[in-house]
């Protein structure tokens, strides 16, 4: 099973920092769940997933201001190219951790109530 940590909001740019850091490399991938699929309200699991990228390596994640919002970035690469996946307006991160406290990897809401998972292919 896997858990939520929230990350309080004026932690998120050095949290992003740290992470960043300590996962750079790790292979993940990242896939989106709309409001409406997420009847719940809170948990993923079981709504309907649109993957957009599957097992690239983890390049980095950072938050970029924009005015009075700011937006996450995560930046993701693998052989022959590269990609930003920008969410913009989180209004919520969680660190996901596995029963074991193997870190599996994050949760991101945005202004929509839309959900952005970013899954390690192996949680350590």
């Amino acid at each position: 099973m896997t858990h939520r940590i929230a990350i309080a909001e004026p932690d998120w740019v050095s949290f992003c920092d740290t992470y960043s850091r300590s996962h750079r490399g790790w292979i993940a991938s990242i896939e989106t769940v709309e409001a409406e699929s997420n009847l719940s309200g809170g948990s993923t699991d079981g709504a309907q997933a649109t993957p957009i990228v599957s097992d690239w390596i983890l390049r980095g994640i950072s938050m970029q201001e924009r005015g009075e919002v700011a937006d996450l970035l995560f930046f993701m690469g693998k052989e022959g190219g590269s990609m930003t996946h920008r969410i913009e307006g989180p209004k919520a991160i969680f660190a996901l951790q596995t029963d074991s406290s193997l870190d599996a990897g994050l949760l991101v809401q945005d202004a929509r109530g839309d959900q952005t998972r970013l899954r390690f292919r192996v949680p350590a």
